[in-house]
């Protein structure tokens, strides 16, 4: 019967009886099509009500396929709700085909004409954040700044997601930066961007900053900043993140303590984590795996392996994680009978699954690290799957450690066949050769890395100083390159001074946070340190009132020597040579910063963003100096003037949404 011969009461009545249906617990996949029989027959599917639940037990079914050809197939242009219920649920699905849909219904959008609303985006941008679809991202990104949806916190945050789940921490901070206002999912999200992609310095500065701008940091927060801590060994901070969660009242839930005691466990203080792990109320297996990985790295392995006793006894099922950590304790401390032991349970899934290629790795090291380098060849040659290199580098390190030349080159070799562009292995190799006295064999190994464009890669080491005297001994190299102090407040003038001398091939140099360091420091480095082409010197002098106990102690806040043109003067002055510049800085004035562009005329990078008191004006002079800069960061408060600067460069991506999108 046609809709217009149907009262009102009527349709109501059987409104309430399809919803009244699509609420009941148990339905069956023969109720639904006989409930889409309904909307159909009574063109109730302009119903936004009945929509968002039909959609929603659709999928919950695995139907969803029947609701999204109903409201896109017989609708040509559905209400804006139904196509973000469909968006929606498409990108909460953790199937990627149900994902791209949520994608193909934005194109559907855009080709009939449906205007999207600030709701939308969020969705689409989440599904093509999880698919890794960069390209149609920066697309979608586009139509945001058309659309006028780019001061909604919703929407920035969801394109900071997709560009920091895409590995583009560029894009990221660009859009961080650009964002009228920032809430802890802005700052968490950037923080997430920086640890995963390895900056797991850049991750805690940020999370300095976000202490500074008076943000409160909430529990994810503090998962990603102690999970930077612990990649990176940054005890000190770490505990201050710990003082922090007491201080804030928190329960020591699982998620979090876990993540302390991983901290703690990779910082070498795992007795720390312990305190952590009895604190806890509940634990689950990340748990227990958190505290034997920080003993096995303690190489503590009795103590790791009777830790896995008791998680067994605790009746907590291991799982791989488990096993590679407890035969990895084995290893390190030569536990050679009670890893086989454990290995052959493993083997017997005892615990459910079979062993990885990670266990194999951890058995093989183990085993050639105790001299039976036979065996570990012939189990590597028995695996059911390929080898990786933490297999054949577990065979390598055993028998450089026995003295096994032929088996050593045998390994180096396969290093080679599967990583041909890590020079490390080629570098091992030659070396094997040389002490091997073939010397023809280790030229040709140095001439084929020439050959493929590799060159040996600068060492580098991570450690937390008690003091200064801690700090020269360690900086007794005249060959040191690169040198990170960051977050050191008890390094003076005095300690930079013995440095700059000390190492005169400095080419890099990261003092951000050292709050004693003056303008003379500065310069002495400048006359010392002549190759120096990286400069970070990153300070928050200005702590948020509202803040207590900020995490730089406050009387080295308040007495800080420095003098922002002062330090500008010396830049400009003393480091000519320098291309790349990062001083975020509130001290420095337009003065200052027409002192660094007329000495720094080589800069092809600088970075203004915590200048907060210079002007457009300042910038733009001083960048008439600067012909060779090719990347700009201004301070925040002027990265929000000029909207056609602001959003120009997201424009080029547009052309591509035709090319692109439509072949979805």
């Amino acid at each position: 019967m046609p809709l217009t011969t149907k009262s009102y009461s009527q349709l109501n009545n059987i409104s309430t009886q399809i919803l009244n249906f699509l609420n009941k617990t148990s339905i069956s996949p023969s109720q639904i099509s006989q409930i889409q029989a309904q909307i159909i027959h009574n063109n109730l599917h302009f119903n936004t009500t009945i929509a968002h639940n039909f959609i929603s037990v659709s999928k919950s079914l695995g139907l969803f396929n029947s609701a999204y050809n109903l409201y896109t197939k017989l609708i040509k242009k559905p209400h804006i709700f139904i196509c973000n219920t469909l968006i929606q649920e498409c990108s909460h699905s953790e199937i990627p085909v149900l994902k791209q849909n949520s994608i193909s219904m934005y194109v559907h959008m855009h080709k009939e004409s449906i205007f999207p609303n600030n709701y939308t985006y969020p969705f689409v941008l989440k599904s093509l954040s999880d698919l890794k679809e960069l390209k149609l991202g920066k697309s979608v990104h586009t139509h945001v700044v058309k659309w006028g949806y780019v001061c909604d916190i919703y929407v920035q945050n969801s394109l900071l997601n997709l560009y920091a789940s895409c590995g583009e921490i560029e894009f990221c901070q660009q859009v961080f930066d650009e964002m009228p206002e920032r809430d802890v999912v802005s700052w968490t999200i950037l923080i997430m961007g920086y640890r995963d992609c390895g900056k797991f310095g850049d991750a805690l500065v940020v999370f300095e900053k976000m202490k500074d701008s008076g943000v409160a940091p909430n529990r994810v927060t503090m998962v990603n900043a102690l999970s930077a801590c612990a990649n990176c060994g940054a005890l000190d901070m770490g505990m201050l993140i710990h003082d922090e969660i007491r201080r804030s009242g928190w329960a020591m839930d699982v998620i979090l303590g876990t993540s302390l005691i991983d901290m703690y466990g990779k910082c070498g203080k795992i007795e720390h984590g312990f305190w952590v792990f009895q604190e806890m109320k509940h634990r689950n297996v990340y748990t227990w795996n958190a505290v034997i990985r920080g003993l096995a790295l303690a190489k503590s392995g009795e103590e790791a392996v009777r830790w896995f006793f008791i998680m067994e006894r605790e009746n907590v099922k291991p799982d791989e994680v488990t096993l590679v950590a407890v035969l990895c304790a084995c290893a390190h401390t030569g536990m050679v009978e009670q890893g086989r032991e454990i290995f052959s349970w493993l083997m017997n899934e005892k615990y459910g699954f079979p062993p990885g290629v990670k266990h194999y790795a951890c058995m093989v090291d183990l085993i050639a690290r105790s001299g039976h380098l036979e065996e570990a060849l012939s189990m590597i040659t028995d695996m059911p799957m390929e080898p990786t290199k933490s297999v054949w580098g577990g065979l390598l390190a055993g028998s450089r450690l026995h003295g096994n030349q032929e088996l050593s080159e045998f390994a180096a070799w396969k290093l080679i066949g599967l990583a041909p562009r890590n020079s490390a292995y080629y570098v091992v190799l030659a070396n094997l050769y040389g002490a091997m006295g073939r010397w023809n064999d280790a030229e040709k190994i140095r001439a084929l890395m020439k050959e493929r464009g590799l060159s040996k890669d600068l060492g580098s080491s991570s450690v937390e100083l008690e003091d200064q005297k801690d700090l020269l001994e360690l900086l007794r190299s005249p060959n040191l390159q690169v040198l990170s102090i960051q977050r050191c407040p008890h390094v003076t003038d005095e300690t930079i001074a013995k440095i700059a001398s000390g190492c005169p091939l400095l080419r890099e140099l990261d003092i951000s946070f050292c709050y004693q360091i003056s303008h003379k420091s500065i310069a002495l480095i400048g006359q010392h340190c002549p190759n120096l082409q990286i400069l970070r010197r990153n300070l928050m002098t200005q702590v948020n009132p509202s803040q207590q106990e900020p995490f730089v102690p406050r009387e080295y806040v308040d007495t800080c020597p420095q003098d922002g043109d002062s330090e500008a003067a010396a830049i400009g002055k003393f480091m000519a040579q320098l291309v790349q510049l990062e001083i975020q800085f509130s001290k420095l004035t337009n003065k200052g910063l027409a002192l660094i562009s007329e000495g720094c005329i080589n800069l092809e990078h600088l970075d203004l963003f915590g200048c907060t008191n210079v002007t457009s004006r300042d910038i733009a002079n001083a960048s008439s100096n600067l012909k060779q800069l090719k990347t700009l960061k201004k301070p925040t408060q002027l990265c929000l003037e000029s909207q056609t600067e602001r959003y120009g460069h997201w424009q080029l991506y547009d052309d591509r949404f035709q090319t692109d999108f439509f072949r979805i």
